[in-house]
C-alpha cells in the first residue's frame, strides 16, 4: 500500500516535474531535487526568522522562484500584512502553486510569469524583503553569477531592504553575491547554504 500519490508533469522550462502528495505534505521534485516540501520549507522558515527583526511592518515582499509556493504561508504568517509579488519563469510551477495553495488562508500573491531579470527590470515597486530560490533541479539559476541581475535587484530594494538567497549546496555563489552588497551574513541550514544581504 502506497502512502503517497505521484502526479507527473512535463514543462518546457523545468523538464519533468513530480508532485508527490503524502505524509508530511506535498513535495515538488525536479531532477531528483525538492523544489518545495517540508524540508525546504523548514530551511526557509529559518531564513525568514533571521530576517524578521530587520524587516519593517507590513512589508512589500518579492519572491523570485516559486517552486510550488512552499514559502508563501510562512511569509504571510511571519510578516503580517505583507504584500507579496512572486516571479517564476515556468507556467507549470505557477499552476502547481495555485493547486497546492500554501498561501491559504491568505490570498494568493501577485504572480508574474517571466524571467527573473526581465521581471526585476520591469518592476517599479521597491521591496523591503526579496527572497531568491531559483533552481532547475539542483542547478542554480545562471542569474546568480550575473552582475547585472544583482545591480537591478539592488535598485528594487528599499533603503533598509533585505535580500535572502538560497544557493543549496553551491556555497561559492554566496561570496560572489556578497560583493554586490555592503552587508552580508552567510550560514548553513541542513545541507543548504543561505545568505542575507543588504545594500
Amino acid at each position: 500500500m502506497l502512502f503517497w500519490n505521484d502526479d507527473k508533469r512535463t514543462s518546457d522550462k523545468n523538464g519533468d516535474i513530480l508532485v508527490r502528495r503524502g505524509i508530511g505534505g506535498p513535495n515538488v521534485i525536479v531532477g531528483g531535487y525538492s523544489q518545495t516540501g517540508e524540508g525546504l520549507n523548514a530551511i526557509w522558515r529559518d531564513a525568514l526568522k533571521r530576517a524578521l527583526p530587520s524587516v519593517v511592518p507590513e512589508p512589500r515582499v518579492l519572491i523570485l522562484g516559486l517552486g510550488g509556493g512552499g514559502m508563501l504561508g510562512d511569509v504571510y504568517k511571519m510578516f503580517l500584512g505583507a504584500r507579496v509579488t512572486a516571479v517564476d519563469h515556468d507556467p507549470e510551477m505557477i499552476k502547481i502553486t495555485h493547486e497546492l495553495k500554501y498561501f491559504e488562508p491568505f490570498p494568493p500573491p501577485d504572480i508574474i510569469c517571466a524571467d527573473a531579470l526581465d521581471a526585476v527590470r520591469g518592476l517599479e515597486t521597491a521591496f523591503d524583503l526579496i527572497a531568491i530560490d531559483m533552481f532547475r533541479g539542483g542547478e542554480v539559476s545562471p542569474h546568480y553569477a550575473n552582475a547585472e541581475f544583482w545591480d537591478q535587484l539592488k535598485k528594487r530594494l528599499t533603503e533598509q531592504g533585505i535580500v535572502l538567497v538560497n544557493v543549496a549546496g553551491s556555497r561559492e555563489f554566496l561570496e560572489g553575491i556578497g560583493r554586490h552588497f555592503s552587508h552580508a551574513d552567510m550560514w548553513r541550514c541542513e545541507a543548504n547554504y543561505l545568505g542575507m544581504f543588504s545594500a
